[in-house]
């Protein structure tokens, strides 16, 4: 069941998912929890449907104590291509080769130098991954700032190669993307996850249930901010109907150092306006 959406809104966002088989979901510098955990929880949605995701914050996001997760938000994308280089001394070098080791059932890469010549030291060797070029580019919240610090996946968007999708609480002005869910009625993030794995007929497990409903828990302040509407409790219940379970707020241990994944205020605006 789709809530509060337009027809149009709804369609352009199925068609850009549909066709795709690569997602890059990009968080913005400073995330509250409910942004992490629908990102997260986007993520993982995509990884069981058969998609090629990754998640994408600038800076090092940490989670409370007692939640899992941090590690899968890459400080930089993840590209099809790993390119393995250290200084060039071809002259040095015999053969590279690949290898299937059966023993400990492992690919390896084998660097062999001629005789007489120095190996290649593991500290000269570099890695960096190319070609992260993606279908669909999805911000959660304001990342406009983020994306740009990506420069191959927002030079996809901008080109329009890639297609450009934003889920967050407000409109975002100058917004020109394939397409937004927007919905502040819905008091969270994660609510709208809820709500795209509805619209996309995506299977909806318990752990996944969880996660999204701690973030809608979290952001709403236990459910107590004033005016959330009929249609959250009901994504709440969609979430408890498939196994989620709720985590007690109060057990949560939020780090000092990472304020912007504490207790939201209930008027405080979670998408800063661009500036002018």
């Amino acid at each position: 069941m789709i809530f509060d959406m337009t027809e149009n809104r709804v369609e352009s966002c199925k068609s850009s998912l549909a066709k795709a088989n690569s997602v890059a979901i990009v968080l913005r510098e400073n995330p509250v929890l409910d942004d992490v955990l629908a990102g997260l929880s986007l993520y993982q949605w995509l990884l069981n449907e058969g998609f090629y995701a990754f998640v994408l914050c600038p800076v090092e996001v940490s989670l409370p104590k007692g939640l899992d997760g941090a590690e899968k938000i890459l400080l930089k994308p993840r590209g099809q291509e790993l390119v393995i280089s250290w200084p060039n001394n071809q002259d040095d070098i015999e053969e590279v080769r690949t290898q299937i080791n059966e023993s400990s059932d492992s690919f390896e890469l084998i660097i062999k130098s001629k005789n007489g010549s120095a190996p290649v030291a593991i500290q000269d060797l570099s890695f960096e991954y190319q070609n992260t070029q993606v279908d669909v580019v999805v911000m959660v919240g304001d990342a406009r700032e983020s994306l740009k610090q990506y420069t191959e996946l927002y030079e996809s968007v901008a080109k329009g190669s890639a297609d450009w999708g934003y889920i967050g609480m407000q409109e975002l002005q100058g917004f020109k993307g394939t397409w937004n869910l927007v919905d502040g009625d819905l008091g969270a993030n994660c609510a709208q996850v809820v709500q795209l794995g509805q619209m996309m007929g995506w299977d909806f497990d318990a752990s996944i249930a969880s996660q999204l409903l701690l973030g809608m828990e979290h952001r709403t302040q236990r459910f107590s901010q004033p005016d959330l509407s009929a249609e959250f409790f009901e994504l709440v219940a969609e979430c408890l109907r498939a196994g989620g379970q709720r985590r007690r707020l109060d057990n949560l241990e939020l780090p000092v150092s990472t304020p912007e994944i504490q207790q939201p205020k209930p008027q405080q605006s979670e998408i800063a306006r661009p500036q002018r």
